[in-house]
């Protein structure tokens, strides 16, 4: 499972959700089928296993395949599950087809998500994966040329059929797709994962004494948490303006700073 670590600012707290996709389903548990082995995409009837992406280890080489794979039929995909301990029976897995266009961050998150499924394990305990949104590249994209672009289009354009058209000639329509992509997530709060921040640095620094190990894995978490709950608000500020709809699981107190910065960052310079 994909687990995004967020910090809860109102409480200094950090809390980790679990991010359920909303296009994908179970279909089929514990078969076994003759043309499919564990572990494997079927798009079209064409397996992953046997396309050259499948020898290419990148993150997004998934992603590239269930996309080439679609061009001419746009039909919902397998993804098969590692087997069972001790069996060859796996579960099945239905996915709706892709909807943002190429783009390496999305894409690279989607391969992410895709590799979950193709990593699971029926029946057994299940391996969190934390996501850092900053190593994927979201910043990056999220510059501030770009989002100044994105608002001033959604200023003028919100209600119009120009929209779509106006944001792809500005070349930020991806930021509408990135949008998008994160409301087809549930993001449960997983309720025994949660770390009070001030008691994680006095670990932290007592840890950096130590030269431990302990000091890098839970500074590395408190920097992944907040760098996503930086992106994040981001997103749900951008997604207010577009929608009129914030992402429902970040805090009041986070958003309302985000949105006091770039209203005075983004709409003066729109």
């Amino acid at each position: 499972m994909l687990i995004l670590p967020v910090l809860n600012k109102n409480t200094n707290t950090i809390f980790d959700y679990e991010l359920y996709y909303n296009n994908a389903s179970k279909v089929r548990k514990k078969v076994f089928f003759n043309d499919a082995d564990s572990s494997e995409i079927i798009v079209n009837r064409e397996k992953y296993s046997d396309s050259s992406f499948y020898h290419d280890h990148n993150t997004d080489s998934t992603t590239k395949f269930i996309r080439s794979r679609s061009l001419v039929y746009r039909r919902p995909f397998l993804v098969t599950t590692k087997s069972e301990r001790d069996s060859d029976y796996y579960d099945v897995y239905k996915i709706e087809p892709i909807e943002f266009q190429e783009n390496d961050v999305l894409d690279n998150f989607f391969g992410k998500l895709i590799l979950d499924y193709l990593n699971e394990i029926p029946g057994a305990e299940r391996r969190g994966r934390y996501v850092s949104l900053e190593n994927l590249g979201f910043s990056n994209i999220l510059s501030f040329d770009k989002i100044a672009s994105f608002i001033h289009i959604v200023k003028q354009y919100k209600d119009s059929p120009l929209l779509d058209d106006k944001l792809k000639k500005a070349n930020v329509f991806y930021i509408k797709e990135l949008i998008d992509f994160f409301q087809l997530f549930d993001f449960v709060c997983v309720e025994d994962n949660q770390l009070d921040r001030d008691t994680l640095q006095k670990v932290v620094d007592y840890s950096s004494i130590l030269k431990t190990n302990l000091f890098s894995e839970l500074n590395r978490h408190d920097k992944i948490a907040s760098s996503n709950t930086e992106i994040l608000s981001e997103i749900s500020y951008l997604s207010e303006i577009l929608y009129d709809k914030k992402l429902h699981f970040i805090t009041s107190e986070a958003y309302q700073l985000v949105k006091k910065k770039n209203s005075e960052r983004y709409f003066n310079a729109a």
